[in-house]
Protein backbone atom coordinates (compact mmCIF):
# COMPACT_ATOMS: atom_id res chain seq x y z
CA UNK A 1 0.00 0.00 0.00
CA UNK A 2 1.92 3.34 -1.14
CA UNK A 3 1.74 6.36 0.77
CA UNK A 4 1.48 9.28 -1.17
CA UNK A 5 2.26 11.39 1.05
CA UNK A 6 5.45 10.97 2.14
CA UNK A 7 6.19 9.29 -1.67
CA UNK A 8 6.85 5.96 0.17
CA UNK A 9 5.58 2.17 -0.50
CA UNK A 10 6.54 -1.18 0.71
CA UNK A 11 8.24 -1.67 -2.06
CA UNK A 12 10.47 1.72 -1.65
CA UNK A 13 10.55 0.51 2.02
CA UNK A 14 12.01 -2.68 1.13
CA UNK A 15 14.10 -2.09 -1.35
CA UNK A 16 16.07 0.26 1.02
CA UNK A 17 16.45 -2.64 3.71
CA UNK A 18 17.87 -5.13 1.24
CA UNK A 19 20.03 -2.49 -0.34
CA UNK A 20 21.31 -1.24 3.00
CA UNK A 21 21.87 -4.86 4.19
CA UNK A 22 25.14 -3.75 5.95
CA UNK A 23 23.47 -1.54 8.75
CA UNK A 24 24.26 -3.00 12.33
CA UNK A 25 20.24 -3.44 12.87
CA UNK A 26 19.92 -5.52 9.65
CA UNK A 27 22.90 -8.12 10.68
CA UNK A 28 21.30 -8.22 14.14
CA UNK A 29 18.00 -9.58 13.38
CA UNK A 30 19.65 -11.81 10.43
CA UNK A 31 21.76 -13.22 13.34
CA UNK A 32 18.90 -13.96 15.56
CA UNK A 33 17.01 -15.63 12.40
CA UNK A 34 20.11 -17.73 11.38
CA UNK A 35 20.71 -18.45 14.97
CA UNK A 36 24.04 -17.26 15.05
Amino acid sequence: MPWPRLGVSWENVRYVILTHHHSDHVDGLDGMLAGR
